[in-house]
C-alpha cells in the first residue's frame, strides 16, 4: 500500500513538474495599459522645477502673447486618492510638517489601477493578468491621468490668469489635451483652452475691425506648456549660490531670487530675506541656446546669421569677464520645444502679432539658489517690419530737406498725411511779455506778420491769429540709486475707479512700465533710425528717396531686407543679456566715462559712434544701439560669473569676496586712508578705488528724473530737453492715424494712460528739486555754496534748468491753439491768417460762402480759391476729428486725436501737489512755488481764464522762410473740450459736455493753490483768484470793494486781493458801457482811437452812419445811438487805453456781460464751497458778417 502511494506520488510530481515547464514557456498575457503610467515613475520624495508657458495663442488676440512665461517655482509631487498633486515647496523648514502649507499649483484627475495574475479555483495563477480592485488606492501600481481635466490652481502673471481671478473680460469655454510625456524626470503636457470674451465692450482687448471680424474675435484659443523636471537634472551640484546684497544691487543690476524665513518669534523681519542673484553656473562648460525650426526658413539667412554673430560677441563678453563659460547657438534637433525647462531656445516669430513688441528675454532660475536652469529669448520679427516705415519717412524728409531746404511738397498727400496737418517746423510758447501789449506786435524774420494789417481778412474783418507747435517731452537726470525696497512705487489696483487724476496715477500702471519690468522690448519707441541709416551707409540712395506710401512692394522688401538684421541684432543681444540674469540699466546713455572710443569700436568692425555703455539700456534711436555688449555689461558679467571686479586703473583685477563688492569698495578706501596722506595721490587713489559704472533700473524710474526708459543726454539741461523733444517728435504718429487701420475714439483711454506717463516723468524733476530744497533751502545760493563739489553744483545747475524747460513746455501745451492757416492774398507778399475753426458753422465765418465746412487741412482747403495762395499752417487739433473725405465708414473712427488731454494733464502736473507716489509726495509743493515761475505760471492761469492768451509762434512757410508772430489770442472756442467716448476719461479729466479749459483750471486752483508748508504765501495766491458771494452790509461796508450785480441774481463782491476778479470786473464794466452800440459803431470808433480822430469829426461820421449805414430814421433812436457812441468814446478816452480796448473788441478779446458774468460765477468763493461750472453757451462777441 505504502509503495503504491509512493507511485502514485512520484506520478503526480512529475506532472507538476512537466506543466511547471511548460507554463514557463508562455508569456504572461497582460492587460493593455493604454496611458496608464507607473506609480512608482513619479518621484514623491525629490524636488522639481515647475514653469508655465504660453505655447501659442491667437496672433490677433492681445489678451494673449505665444512664448510668455511665469516664474519658476520648487514643487514636489504628491498622490491622494482622486488626483496627482504639484505642490509648491515649503521654504521654511519649520513648518514643513503642516501639510496645509503646502499650496497646491496643478491638480491632474488620476484613476489608479492594479494588476495581478488571473488565479484559477485552486488560486493558481492562470497566466493571464487582470484588473484588481481590491487594494486601496494608495497600494496600487499604476494610475491613469486624465489631464485633459487638470487644472492649474496657482496665481501666475501669464496673460488671461489675472484676468480670471479678477472676473474681467474672458471666460474659459473648453479644454483639450495636445499632448503629454511622463518621464522619471520630467513631465511635459501641453494643453489648449478656448477662451469667449464676456462682454462685447471686452472685444477691443482681442481685436477690433470689421463686424465679421469682431464676431470672429470674441472666441479664440491659446495653449499652455506644464513643464516639470526634476531639479537635479537641470542644476549644477556644484553650484555656489551669491548672497547679493542691496549695496551689491546699486552697483551692478542681475535678477534675484529671494528666500524668507520668519524671526524666531514667528514675525516677518526684513534681515531674514536672503536675496540671491541669478545667474547661470560658472562651472559651466557651454551655455547652449537652440534656434526653432523658423530660423530653417531660406528668406531668414541673413536674421540666421547676425543670431550667430551676436553670439559670438555674448561669448567674447563672457571671456574678457575672465570666464572659462562658452555661449553658442545651435539648430534645434527636430521637435524641440522651447517650453521645455531641459531646452534655451531662441524663437523667432515671423509672423506680426498685435503685443507691438520687439523681444522677450524671461529666463527660470532654481528658487532655492538662483541658478539659471533656462533662456528664452522670442524674437518677433514681424513686429519689426511693421515699425520700420515710420522712421523711413523721418529720414527721406530729412535728407530731401537737407538737399532743398526751400522746397516743401504743395501737394496733398491725403489724410493720413502728417504734414496737411502738422505743417512745417514750428514751435508756440506763452509769451507772458505780451501781457500788456495790446494790439498785436510782431518781429520779422525772413517773412513779416505786419501787426496792423496782417490778421485783416479779404472782406475786412479783423481776427485774431493764434500759434503752434509744442515741442515737447523727456529724458531725466541722473542720482544717487535707492535700493528697490527703500523706494515706494505706484500702486497698482486696476480694479478701483480713479476719482481723480491723482489717484488715476497713482493706480494705473503704463504699458511700458509693465513690458520694461518683465523683460519684453516694446516696439514704439524704437524709431530704427540707428537700423536704416546703417544699412545705407548713413545716406539714402536717389531711387529710394521716396515716402514709404509711395514705394513700390519690391523697393519696400529691399529695405525690409537691408534694414531687419540691423534691428534684429541690438534686440536680440538686450534679451540675451536678460536671460544671463542682467536687468535693464537706463543709465547706460548718460555713463560717458565708459561709452567705447571710435577706436575701440572700429576693433569691432563698428564705424560710427555709438554713444551708450550698456547693451540693457533702452537706447533713445538717436544714439543708436550696441551690436555688441557694452564696457557695463561685461564688468556686470565679470561680477556676476567671475566674481571680479577692475580697479579703477582700468587694469587690475580683484576678487569681490563673499561679502560682495560693496564691502570690498569701502575695505579699499580703508586701505586707501591707511597710507600717509603724501602717499594718497590720484594715482594711489586709482588703485584703491573699484571704477566705477552708472546704473540704475526699473523700479529707479519713477523716483528718479535722471533714470528713465528711451533718454538720451549726458547732464539734465540735454535729458529735460529731450523728453520734450519726443513729445513733439511722436505727435504726427502718437494723434494721427498714420496709415492705421483702426484708430477711433475709444482710445482715448489709453492714450490718457500714455500721456499721463510722459508729463509725470517731466514732473519728476520737480520733486528731485524739491527734495534737495529740503536740505538746502536757498536754491538761488546752490551754485555758490563753497560747501558743495563742483560734480554737485554742476548736476544741481541742470536740475533748475531742466526744471525750467519743463515749466515752459507745460505751459506751451496750454496755450497750443487750434491749426492756424497762413495764406497770401493773389498778387500781395504780405502773410496773413485764419483760425480753421472758422470754417464750422457754429463760429463767425467769413469763407462760409466759399470754402467746405468740413474742413480738415488749410492745405487742402485754401488750394481749391485761386485768390489765395497756400504757404502754412500750424497749431494743433484740440477736439479729435474725422477727415469729411475719409472712405472709412465707421462713425467711431477720426483721424486725428485732439490734445485736449494734454492741456489738462499739462495743467494738472505744474499745480498738483500730489503725485501719487509715496517717495516723492512726503514734500507737497508744485511749480507755482519756484519763485521765478509763480509770476509766469499765474498770469498763464488767468489769460486763458479770461481767453487774452499772449502767444509767441515761429513757423517755417513753404518756401523755406520763417515768420514769427507774438500776439495775444482768443481761444475760447478752441479750448472748449468735447466729452471723450472713454467715460474713464471723462470722470478723470472733470469733463461734462463742453466743458472749458478755464473751469479745469479753476478746479484745479481751488484744490491745489494752497500749501499746508507756507499757508500765507498760498493762501494769497489762492486769493487772488476769488471772489466772495452775496455778502450782507454788516460783511462788507469796513472794506473797499467792487461789486457786479449778475442777470441771475447773484452779486459778486470783489476786494483788492482778488486780482482775476478785479480784471473781470473792469473788463465786464467796459462791456457794460460798449453793448449798447450796434457792431457798426463800435467799428467806427475802433477806427477812431487807431486814426486819433478828434471829437468832432467823430461825431459827424457817426451822425452819417446812422442815417445812411443804419438807415435810421427815427430821430430820437437816431440821436439815442449818436449819444451812446459819444459817451462811449468820452468814457474810452477817460481811460486812457481807448485803442488798446477797442482793438481788443475787433479782434474778440472783449466780451460780453454775459461772459464775464458766467466767468466770475465760476470762480471759487473765498467763503468755501465755490462752483467751477462755466456754461459753455455764454455769448461771446467774436466779430464777423
Amino acid at each position: 500500500m505504502i509503495k503504491k502511494n509512493l507511485t502514485i506520488l512520484l506520478s503526480l510530481t512529475l506532472i507538476s513538474t512537466l506543466m511547471s515547464a511548460c507554463g514557463a514557456k508562455r508569456p504572461m498575457e497582460v492587460v493593455v495599459k493604454n496611458d496608464q503610467e507607473k506609480v512608482s515613475t513619479v518621484s514623491t520624495t525629490e524636488d522639481f522645477i515647475y514653469l508655465i508657458s504660453v505655447s501659442d495663442a491667437d496672433s490677433l488676440a492681445e489678451a494673449s502673447r505665444p512664448h510668455w512665461m511665469s516664474s519658476s517655482k520648487l514643487v514636489r509631487f504628491a498622490f491622494n486618492k482622486t488626483s496627482l498633486e504639484v505642490k509648491q515647496v515649503v521654504d521654511d523648514p519649520r513648518f514643513k510638517n503642516n501639510p496645509t502649507n503646502e499650496k497646491s499649483i496643478l491638480s491632474i484627475p488620476v484613476v489608479y489601477k492594479n494588476y495581478r495574475c488571473k488565479q484559477n479555483d485552486f488560486k493558481e495563477c492562470t497566466n493571464k493578468e487582470e484588473s484588481e480592485e481590491d487594494s486601496t488606492w494608495d497600494k496600487r501600481e499604476y494610475f491613469l491621468p486624465d489631464y485633459e481635466r487638470l487644472q492649474i490652481t496657482e496665481v501666475s502673471f501669464l496673460p488671461l490668469a489675472l484676468d480670471q481671478i479678477t472676473e474681467g473680460c474672458f471666460s474659459q469655454t473648453s479644454q483639450k489635451l495636445i499632448s503629454s510625456e511622463l518621464k522619471p524626470e520630467s513631465l511635459n503636457i501641453e494643453i489648449e483652452r478656448t477662451y469667449s470674451v464676456k462682454d462685447i465692450s471686452c472685444a477691443k482687448s482681442v481685436l477690433v475691425g470689421t463686424l465679421e471680424e469682431l464676431l470672429a474675435s470674441l472666441s479664440f484659443k491659446v495653449r499652455y506648456h506644464i513643464s516639470i523636471v526634476k531639479a537635479a537634472a537641470l542644476t549644477d551640484s556644484r553650484y555656489q549660490e551669491v548672497i547679493y546684497p542691496q549695496g551689491d544691487q546699486s552697483m551692478f543690476g542681475f535678477f534675484t531670487t529671494d528666500s524668507s524665513r520668519l524671526d524666531i518669534d514667528n514675525r516677518p523681519s526684513a534681515d531674514k530675506v536672503i536675496t540671491k542673484l541669478d545667474r547661470w553656473s560658472p562651472n559651466r562648460k557651454e551655455i547652449v541656446y537652440y534656434l526653432n525650426d523658423a530660423f530653417e526658413g531660406a528668406e531668414f539667412a541673413k536674421i540666421k546669421s547676425q543670431t550667430y554673430k551676436v553670439a559670438d560677441a555674448v561669448n567674447a563678453a563672457f571671456k574678457e569677464a575672465g570666464t572659462s563659460v562658452d555661449f553658442k547657438v545651435k539648430p534645434a534637433p527636430k521637435g524641440m520645444s522651447g517650453e521645455d525647462l531641459r531646452n534655451s531656445m531662441i524663437i523667432m516669430v515671423p509672423e506680426a502679432m498685435d503685443s507691438g513688441l520687439l523681444g522677450y528675454g524671461p529666463h527660470a532660475s532654481n528658487p532655492k539658489t538662483g541658478e539659471i536652469v533656462h533662456g528664452r529669448v522670442v524674437m518677433y520679427l514681424g513686429n519689426m517690419k511693421q515699425f520700420i516705415h515710420r522712421t523711413w519717412d523721418e529720414i527721406v524728409l530729412s535728407q530731401v530737406n537737407q538737399k532743398v531746404p526751400k522746397a516743401v511738397p504743395s501737394g496733398d498727400t491725403g489724410s493720413n498725411s502728417s504734414e496737411t496737418v502738422s505743417g512745417p517746423t514750428q514751435s508756440v510758447s506763452f509769451a507772458g511779455e505780451l501781457l500788456d501789449l495790446h494790439p498785436v506786435t510782431s518781429t520779422k524774420k525772413n517773412a513779416i506778420v505786419d501787426s496792423k494789417s496782417s490778421f485783416k481778412l479779404p472782406d475786412g474783418v479783423v481776427v485774431s491769429s493764434p500759434v503752434a507747435a509744442v515741442n515737447a517731452l523727456t529724458k531725466f537726470m541722473k542720482s544717487t540709486n535707492s535700493s528697490k525696497k527703500a523706494l515706494a512705487g505706484l500702486e497698482i489696483d486696476k480694479g478701483i475707479v480713479a476719482d481723480d487724476i491723482d489717484d488715476y496715477a497713482r493706480k494705473h500702471l503704463s504699458d511700458l512700465e509693465y513690458y520694461s519690468n518683465n523683460n519684453y522690448y516694446p516696439a514704439d519707441y524704437f524709431g530704427f533710425e540707428n537700423a536704416i541709416l546703417s544699412a545705407f551707409k548713413g545716406k539714402i540712395p536717389e531711387n529710394l528717396l521716396k515716402t514709404w506710401s509711395q514705394m513700390t512692394e519690391s523697393e519696400r522688401a529691399q529695405v525690409i531686407d537691408l534694414v531687419l538684421p540691423v534691428a534684429w541684432t541690438v534686440t536680440l543681444i538686450h534679451e540675451i543679456g536678460h536671460t544671463l540674469g542682467l536687468r535693464h540699466n537706463f543709465s547706460g546713455s548718460e555713463d560717458k566715462d565708459n561709452f567705447y572710443s571710435k577706436e575701440e569700436l572700429k576693433g569691432h568692425g563698428i564705424d560710427h559712434d555709438i554713444h551708450i555703455s550698456s547693451v540693457m539700456e533702452y537706447p533713445f534711436e538717436d544714439i543708436g544701439a550696441l551690436p555688441i555688449m557694452g564696457k557695463y555689461d561685461v564688468a556686470a558679467l565679470r561680477f556676476g560669473y567671475a566674481r571680479k571686479a577692475l580697479l579703477a586703473d582700468g587694469k587690475t583685477l580683484v576678487s569681490i569676496g563673499e561679502k560682495g563688492i560693496k564691502a570690498k569698495q569701502e575695505e579699499l578706501e580703508k586701505e586707501l586712508e591707511k597710507l600717509p596722506q603724501d602717499q594718497q595721490t590720484s594715482e594711489a587713489q586709482k588703485k584703491y578705488s573699484l571704477k566705477s559704472y552708472d546704473y540704475c533700473t526699473d523700479e529707479h524710474v519713477d523716483a528718479n528724473p535722471g533714470c528713465k526708459r528711451f533718454d538720451t543726454g549726458t547732464n539734465l539741461k540735454e535729458i529735460a530737453q529731450h523728453q520734450i523733444n519726443i513729445y513733439d517728435r511722436y505727435y504726427k504718429y502718437r494723434n494721427f492715424r498714420y496709415g492705421r487701420r483702426f484708430f477711433n475714439v475709444e482710445g482715448d483711454g489709453a492714450y490718457l494712460s500714455r500721456m499721463m506717463g510722459s508729463f509725470r516723468d517731466m514732473r519728476l524733476f520737480f520733486e528731485r528739486y524739491e527734495a534737495i530744497k529740503e536740505s538746502i533751502p536757498n536754491d538761488e545760493l546752490w551754485e555758490k555754496d563753497p560747501n558743495l563739489s563742483p560734480q554737485t553744483k554742476e548736476y544741481l545747475k541742470g536740475l533748475k534748468e531742466g526744471i525750467n524747460l519743463i515749466a515752459n513746455h507745460m505751459m506751451s501745451v496750454m496755450v497750443q491753439p487750434e491749426p492756424i492757416c497762413l495764406y497770401r492774398a493773389k498778387g500781395d507778399k504780405q502773410v496773413r491768417s485764419y483760425p480753421l475753426i472758422w470754417i464750422q458753422n457754429r463760429y463767425a465765418n467769413p469763407f462760409r460762402s466759399q470754402y467746405n465746412p468740413s474742413v480738415y487741412s488749410c492745405l487742402r482747403d485754401l488750394r481749391s480759391n485761386e485768390q489765395i495762395q497756400w504757404v502754412g499752417q500750424f497749431g494743433r487739433y484740440i477736439n479729435s476729428r474725422k477727415d469729411p473725405t475719409t472712405e472709412n465708414p465707421f462713425v467711431d473712427e477720426i483721424d486725428v486725436r485732439g490734445i485736449a488731454i494734454d492741456k489738462a494733464l499739462a495743467s494738472h502736473f505744474l499745480m498738483t501737489r500730489y503725485l501719487g507716489n509715496l517717495s516723492s509726495d512726503s514734500t507737497t509743493g508744485n511749480f507755482f512755488d519756484i519763485p521765478e515761475q509763480r509770476e509766469r505760471l499765474k498770469e498763464l492761469y488767468m489769460a486763458i481764464i479770461l481767453d487774452e492768451v499772449p502767444v509767441k509762434v515761429s513757423a517755417a512757410l513753404t518756401d523755406g522762410s520763417t515768420v514769427e508772430i507774438k500776439e495775444v489770442m482768443s481761444m475760447w472756442w478752441m479750448n472748449l473740450f468735447k466729452p471723450s467716448a472713454s467715460g474713464r476719461v471723462n470722470h478723470v479729466l472733470g469733463i461734462h459736455g463742453e466743458t472749458p479749459f478755464a473751469e479745469i483750471l479753476l478746479r484745479q486752483i481751488d484744490r491745489y493753490a494752497g500749501n499746508i508748508r507756507d499757508p500765507e504765501g498760498s493762501l494769497e495766491l489762492l486769493r487772488e483768484f476769488q471772489v466772495t458771494r452775496n455778502l450782507n452790509t454788516e460783511d462788507i461796508k469796513a472794506r473797499t470793494h467792487k461789486k457786479i450785480a449778475a442777470a441771475d441774481g447773484n452779486i459778486f463782491y470783489i476786494f483788492p486781493e482778488n486780482t482775476l476778479a478785479e480784471r473781470i470786473y473792469e473788463r465786464w464794466e467796459i462791456a457794460t458801457v460798449l453793448e449798447p452800440n450796434p457792431f457798426e459803431i463800435q467799428a467806427t470808433l475802433a477806427e477812431a482811437f487807431s486814426k486819433k480822430t478828434p471829437r468832432e469829426e467823430l461825431s459827424a461820421n457817426l451822425q452819417k452812419l446812422v442815417k445812411d449805414v443804419l438807415k435810421v430814421t427815427d430821430e430820437k433812436l437816431a440821436a439815442a445811438l449818436l449819444k451812446n457812441g459819444l459817451e462811449t468814446f468820452d468814457y474810452l478816452a477817460k481811460r486812457g487805453d481807448g485803442a488798446k480796448v477797442m482793438a481788443n473788441v475787433m479782434t474778440g478779446l472783449q466780451k460780453s456781460k454775459n461772459f464775464y458774468e458766467g466767468l466770475i460765477n465760476a470762480l471759487p468763493d473765498s467763503r468755501g464751497g465755490g462752483r467751477h461750472a462755466i456754461n459753455a453757451n455764454i455769448s461771446i462777441q467774436v466779430r464777423g458778417k
